[in-house]
């Protein structure tokens, strides 16, 4: 009987010991978990990003020529002269224009983008939702129909919101009045908005031709390199190196001062222009004392159906080669 009396005290302690050890290591893990030595998850996929620009995410500057390279939730895109864009796993897309910045997160509700500044187009199939949203506005799609459009983040914190397919309901983020967008109504927010004048999207150069296109005038920066060019009916075609840099940078008394982060324009001539800021280039037309604004556009988007590796995604370097015509829609 003492025997026995021993051994089931026996089990109780060693059963007591494990419910212990339990609580124990449950608490240790707890305490892991909210001093955040736990291991953090893995980034949520976004998708796959092409062009040309700076793709910052998971504490890294990535600078992108090409493509494809993943893109996970919460990257931000960047560009100067370059695009770039992104094919969401849901099917959308979205594209930054030049001179641009904007950030990408990927939510249980679709698509989440911030613009920060310059042109974003995108893509919706029907049935995908997204939120879109700049200093001035926030807009949520509804599922159901294909919405195909552009919002512009300007360089005064201005915002329009055109688009081609589809609608999409703007709220204004000062008065909260909603608006909505479409092909005949587009929504401008913010002063000086209306005034945003369109160029017209190149068809591009065909490949091996270093002409430009008929009328059209090479831009140069500062530093004497090309920029792009203006096309006859006036605006901005962003296509860095298009065609020779000049002989020698402009002069440094011909740089005026302009807005912080404004890259000012010239001719070949070194006679200054306007600038860019934001996805738009500010100029000086004739017979008008103020600036006329158009939004930038660009030329073409290095790696989309060029089928360019991933391991081209990591070129530092400038392209030289020769503008194509685009294959983006």
């Amino acid at each position: 009987m003492d025997n026995k009396r021993r051994l089931v005290g026996s089990a109780a302690r060693r059963s007591m010991f494990g419910r212990r050890t339990g609580i124990a290591v449950m608490g240790i893990v707890a305490a892991f978990l909210s001093t955040g030595w736990a291991v953090s998850s893995s980034p949520t996929p976004l998708g796959q990003v092409r062009g040309t620009g700076i793709l910052v995410q998971n504490g890294l500057r990535v600078p992108l020529e090409g493509g494809p390279f993943p893109a996970v939730s919460g990257a931000r895109l960047e560009t100067q002269g370059g695009m770039l864009r992104v094919a969401v796993l849901d099917g959308s897309w979205v594209e930054l224009g030049p001179y641009g910045a904007a950030v990408l997160e990927k939510t249980q509700a679709g698509l989440r983008a911030n613009v920060e500044s310059g042109l974003l187009r995108f893509h919706l199939p029907a049935g995908v939702p997204a939120f879109f949203q700049t200093e001035k506005m926030q807009a949520a799609s509804e599922k159901g129909q294909i919405r195909d459009g552009e919002i512009l983040a300007g360089p005064l914190g201005n915002t329009s919101v055109f688009m081609t397919k589809g609608n999409l309901p703007v709220e204004d983020l000062g008065t909260h009045r909603v608006s909505v967008a479409s092909s005949a109504n587009p929504v401008d927010l913010g002063a000086g908005t209306a005034k945003i004048r369109r160029t017209p999207r190149p068809a591009g150069l065909a490949e091996g031709d270093a002409d430009l296109p008929a009328g059209a005038k090479p831009v140069y920066g500062a530093d004497g390199h090309a920029l792009g060019y203006m096309p006859k009916g006036g605006g901005f075609v962003s296509s860095p190196g298009v065609v020779p840099p000049l002989s020698h940078p402009i002069a440094e008394s011909k740089v005026p001062s302009t807005l912080p982060g404004a890259t000012p324009v010239f001719d070949k001539h070194g006679k200054y222009l306007g600038f860019v800021k934001s996805g738009v280039f500010n100029t000086k037309l004739e017979n008008d004392p103020d600036y006329t604004p158009f939004i930038v556009v660009g030329a073409v988007l290095a790696g989309v159906g060029a089928g360019v590796g991933s391991a081209a995604a990591f070129t530092s370097t400038p392209s030289t080669a020769v503008p194509v015509t685009s294959t983006s829609p």
